[in-house]
């Protein structure tokens, strides 16, 4: 149902706009999804919704990433890896999630948009059905390092799977 709003534009004698607004949509990309495969890779925001199933090897249990920021390329093992296995969960996860779509170009749902997106207030939307302060890309980002080395790997190999220069791993990990 949408809400008819009237408001002055501006201050004072401002223009009256009018416009109708509705209750806000669900993402199209689920949050069920997007949620484990930022928290289990460590990967940008940008980069698990650009995700295609051709940069998945289901049967290599790994990931390769195309880095919006740097424009590199980088592979995640999710099991396998002389470090540890990462994500057994997550490849399980992506096989289920195959099966159910076999012909999906991305590999996140976007409910017809084109491509996947989910958007910051989609984020907030989030937050207050969690009741959190804040969680959101970055943090899960940030929390794959602490969870990598939950499994023993070094911090300098779970900053270079996320696409950080050793430099950088060396001064923030």
């Amino acid at each position: 149902v949408k809400l008819k709003v009237k408001r002055r534009k501006g201050t004072g004698s401002g223009k009256l706009e009018e416009f109708g607004q509705g209750p806000s949509k669900r993402p199209a990309t689920p949050i069920s999804r997007l949620f484990p495969l930022l928290a289990l890779t460590g990967c940008r925001l940008g980069e698990a919704l650009a995700l295609k199933w051709e940069d998945v090897d289901l049967e290599r249990a790994r990931l390769t990433i195309h880095a919006q920021k740097t424009g590199r390329t980088r592979i995640l093992p999710l099991v396998g890896a002389p470090e540890g296995d990462v994500a057994p969960g997550l490849l399980e996860l992506l096989k289920a999630w195959r099966k159910e779509a076999p012909k999906a170009v991305y590999v996140l749902p976007h409910n017809g948009t084109g491509e996947p997106i989910f958007s910051k207030s989609a984020w907030q939307m989030v937050n207050a059905r969690a009741k959190l302060d804040r969680i959101g890309p970055q943090m899960l980002r940030q929390n794959f390092t602490s969870y990598a080395a939950s499994l023993g790997i070094p911090s300098t190999v779970a900053a270079l799977w996320q696409g950080h220069s050793s430099g950088v791993a060396e001064r923030h990990y």
